[in-house]
């Protein structure tokens, strides 16, 4: 993870290497520069991170597309940032992607086509025209890399939704319903997630986080202590959100 704080209106492209293999992976005729192909500078300063955590079962999502309304007038309800086979249940603004398996799914279905996905420089080199280049990508799990994108993006309030760690390998939305979900490994998985979203909240000390989950408690207990991080039910995010406030489509 980078050590200092990101945005990506500053960001204007980046240096990659398109031979993905280590040998000579690093040489000068394999370096080519990428200009910046999404521009998300214009939004409302609120983001729905979408993980594939049970911890989603019966949330409809659909209220996402919601619009409410208020003293500045009728607005949509934020923009979502979404992980992995998400994008077969619903189209986040922003959908992310690094796993091949994933991947190759979403090129042969040509979801990227009229989405927009980030992901890794293999993919992309792999599936030309379907994937964008995630910016100052560090390998990482989707979920992690949607949080931070959406801190990067500027979002000042940041809801994550599906987003808690997997207490069995079976703690996932598509477990056994895709061949990328056979095994979870828990023990090293947690830790980690845990650990790199922690120094994200702390990182954007600025930003609001909602830690959604069906039962107060729940949460992390490295979370506690952080001050910009607060646990919050279903029924305490539909009303922070506003959601279903006006309509959903």
């Amino acid at each position: 993870m980078p050590q200092g704080k990101f945005y990506t209106k500053d960001y204007t492209g980046e240096t990659i290497s398109q031979n993905t293999s280590w040998k000579n992976r690093n040489s000068p005729d394999s370096m080519i520069w990428v200009e910046k192909t999404i521009f998300n500078d214009d939004h409302d300063s609120i983001a729905h991170v979408i993980g594939n955590s049970t911890s989603r079962n019966n949330f409809d999502l659909r209220l996402l597309n919601g619009q409410t309304g208020g003293k500045d007038g009728v607005r949509s309800v934020g923009q979502t940032y979404g992980c992995n086979v998400l994008y077969k249940d619903f189209t986040p603004d922003f959908l992310i992607c690094t796993n091949k398996i994933i991947c190759s799914e979403i090129a042969d279905d040509g979801y990227g086509k009229e989405n927009i996905v980030f992901s890794n420089v293999k993919n992309i080199l792999q599936h030309e025209g379907h994937f964008h280049l995630y910016p100052n990508f560090t390998p990482n799990n989707a979920g992690t890399l949607a949080l931070k994108l959406a801190c990067a993006d500027g979002h000042k309030k940041i809801f994550l939704v599906g987003m808690t760690t997997y207490s069995g390998p079976d703690d996932n939305m598509y477990y056994e319903k895709h061949d990328a979900y056979r095994a979870v490994n828990v023990d090293g998985a947690n830790g980690k997630f845990i650990q790199d979203c922690a120094r994200l909240f702390l990182l954007y000390d600025d930003v609001e986080f909602y830690y959604v989950c069906k039962d107060l408690g729940l949460m992390p207990e490295a979370y506690n202590w952080i001050p910009n991080v607060k646990e919050i039910t279903k029924i305490q995010y539909y009303n922070l959100a506003s959601l279903g406030a006006i309509h959903y489509s």
